[in-house]
């Protein structure tokens, strides 16, 4: 029974505030009763649809984010096994204690002739 009571003063309400709405669409009820039952199918259709393409955009984002999920738990698993740090091949491990020495070819600076005069500025720190 209070369903009805509040189902009433939320109409009432809607009247007191859009009254002219509310008169427009007496009129056109009063007037032809089939043109109303057009303007309700519409209206019932267009939630229809809106409901429709709501439950389809959860369910891709439900789709799209289990994937996305699945994606990073294999990613993560190929970092823990050291495949994707390796890139599928295997090295072998140094024994603990081997020292290895890389020489490295010392790089000429590369200076452009064509940019304008070069200074080469030395940091000879704060004043004592």
């Amino acid at each position: 029974m209070d369903f009805i009571y509040r189902l009433i003063d939320s109409f009432v309400a809607f009247v007191r505030r859009n009254p002219f709405i509310f008169l427009i669409a007496l009129f056109v009820a009063l007037a032809s009763p089939q043109l109303l039952a057009g303007a309700f199918k519409a209206i019932i259709y267009a939630i229809m649809f809106f409901l429709i393409l709501m439950l389809a955009i959860g369910l891709y984002m439900s789709y799209r984010i289990n994937r996305l999920r699945k994606e990073a738990a294999e990613q993560t698993m190929r970092n823990a096994s050291g495949s994707y740090r390796n890139y599928g091949h295997k090295t072998q491990q140094p024994r603990e204690g081997e020292v290895s020495v890389h020489q490295t070819e010392p790089q000429e600076k590369k200076i452009n002739k064509n940019v304008g005069d070069y200074v080469d500025f030395e940091d000879i720190g704060p004043k004592k």
